[in-house]
């Protein structure tokens, strides 16, 4: 009787392989496949952990390019108790090119780490050059700081550290507005021009001429061809 059961249940186990066969056969035939809950480690030549590709469903083929949904890209730093998550980059559809380190998307897209949070609309990430490509409605916000502007070039680093910000220089071009907690000493409520560039080494937002500023509500054109605000702490 015992022998009998074990019969019929390997029976069942092994429909199900057949079935599972078929289905991933099919797939394969197809030319792709869907995998849940994807994650895919990247490392440095050191073998330290840097960045880490994750995604609720990863749909494609077998030539390195799949369809991220509801995904994220890690960034991990190394501390003294090991590699610790430094940043997350979100969002909710992409094309996954493995092959060549890239992942690009047209929707919502959002860079957050404790150093500063960029978002944007579209994007291109380079990870093997480590440059992120805003396509439009780009925004930065740095200690009560928020830059505004049409599209905008994120360079990363390519290993961050508790000395080296991931975020290391960020160029946005068009429409630029800056406004929130500015210095003081600026004496200015809001500041708009053409090109913005932030450097993480001196964590100072340049504008370049034409710039307007705003003053107890009036907007009039600076008064130089380029100021420099800086957004960092104290």
């Amino acid at each position: 009787m015992h022998a009998a059961a074990q019969s019929l249940r390997s029976l069942r186990l092994l429909r199900h392989v057949v079935v599972l066969a078929l289905v991933l056969g099919g797939c394969v035939a197809a030319g792709e496949a869907t995998l849940k809950n994807m994650r895919v480690p990247e490392f440095e030549a050191a073998g330290r952990m840097i960045r880490r590709v994750t995604a609720e469903t990863a749909t494609g083929g077998l030539t390195g390019k799949s369809r991220l949904k509801n995904g994220t890209i890690e960034f991990f730093e190394a501390s003294g108790g090991g590699d610790v998550q430094a940043a997350t980059l979100g969002f909710k559809d992409a094309a996954y090119d493995r092959a060549h380190q890239t992942v690009e998307g047209d929707g919502h897209v959002a860079l957050s780490s404790a150093r500063g949070d960029v978002a944007g609309e579209g994007f291109f990430y380079d990870m093997g050059h480590s440059r992120l490509r805003l396509k439009s409605a780009v925004t930065i916000d740095h200690n009560g700081v928020r830059v505004a502007g049409n599209s905008g070039e994120i360079i990363l680093a390519k290993a961050p550290s508790a000395k080296e910000a991931l975020i290391q220089e960020a160029t946005l071009k068009g429409g630029i507005v800056v406004s929130g907690k500015l210095d003081p000493k600026l004496d200015i409520e809001k500041a708009e021009s053409e090109q913005a560039v932030y450097t993480a080494n001196d964590e100072i937002i340049t504008l370049s001429s034409p710039i307007y500023v705003w003053r107890k509500g009036v907007k009039t054109p600076a008064e130089s061809d380029s100021i420099a605000i800086y957004v960092g702490k104290g």
